[in-house]
């Protein structure tokens, strides 16, 4: 039981590795090559995506109850949030960040990868 604890906590911090921290008011106006987002397009569209992700699994861990067992905890894990997760990264990885948050995305995504990597294992 303390190793599936363990596991979603490291599920939780992926998720808000992967959505936190961006600042919404960013008033980015120079003009990015047709693939490259600017800063702020960049942040609305992942928080977009976060956002989205995070209401899924919120909404999906209301079947769980009050006092989930083991069992039902693995399985809201592996059914639901890892791939929930991995979707949303996936998505966010075909993102094209502006260049000066490009050293950072990176360094966030492989992070999370890692985490997701350990939870999975």
């Amino acid at each position: 039981m303390k190793k599936l604890a363990v596991a979603l906590v490291a599920v939780s911090a992926l998720s808000l590795a992967a959505c936190g921290g961006s600042d919404t008011s960013a008033k980015d106006t120079a003009s990015p090559s047709p693939s490259t987002l600017t800063k702020a397009e960049y942040l609305k569209q992942a928080d977009a995506l976060c956002a989205g992700m995070n209401a899924s699994i919120d909404k999906a861990s209301q079947t769980l109850g009050d006092s989930p067992d083991a069992a039902a905890l693995e399985a809201f894990t592996n059914d639901t949030v890892l791939p929930t997760t991995k979707k949303v990264i996936s998505k966010i990885e075909a993102l094209t960040p502006p260049a000066e948050l490009k050293a950072q995305v990176d360094a966030m995504l492989t992070e999370v990868n890692a985490q997701i990597a350990k939870v999975e294992a």
